[in-house]
């Protein structure tokens, strides 16, 4: 069974919300530093292969990739060792809609550890080498938890429209960067 064009456009638009929120937290986290962190054009080294995103997201990505296929140059899935979607050039192919672990990549990442109630933090080793990261205000970290839960929510709520139950799937990024990109070759 699956889910009726404008329930599927529901969780797509909601997960797109969710993408928003992401991207304008992340630059909150960047403006309470104040100093730039992120990734720059060319900078690669978190494109890892073996990436799992929700089906709701995998979904997000393919109507993307339909909606630009005509006269678009086709998608080249990148070698194994690198995420399928990073070009030649070291960009992503699919920057518009990359799934919310890439839009959370670079920040400080905060999170409580279960063995003992203390807050951790880390960010990329290319990114505010020497910085006390402790010592940066919480407005500075971007804590883990909430938006992966409403990811999560948003991924089997779309589940449930389509008739499933349980846990939605989590889909490869190399296995669709290989099906979308039989599909732009045509």
């Amino acid at each position: 069974m699956s889910a009726a064009p404008g329930e599927t456009t529901a969780a797509l638009a909601a997960l797109a919300a969710l993408h928003v929120e992401t991207d304008d937290r992340f630059a909150a986290t960047t403006a309470a530093i104040g100093t730039p962190i992120g990734c720059r054009p060319g900078c690669a080294d978190c494109c890892q292969d073996d990436l799992r995103v929700w089906q709701v997201e995998a979904d997000a990505i393919e109507a993307w990739v339909r909606r630009r296929a005509a006269g678009a140059t086709p998608l080249v899935v990148h070698e194994r060792g690198a995420c399928a979607f990073l070009g030649a050039d070291r960009r992503c192919q699919i920057f518009e809609v990359r799934p919310y672990v890439c839009r959370s990549q670079g920040a400080v990442l905060a999170w409580i550890d279960g063995d003992d109630d203390s807050e951790r933090r880390a960010t990329c080793e290319v990114h505010l080498q020497g910085v006390d990261l402790m010592a940066l205000p919480s407005t500075a970290a971007f804590e883990l938890g909430p938006a992966e839960q409403r990811l999560v929510a948003i991924a089997t709520q779309q589940l449930s429209i389509a008739g499933g139950r349980g846990l939605p799937k989590r889909v490869a990024l190399r296995t669709l960067g290989l099906r979308l990109a039989k599909r732009t070759a045509r």
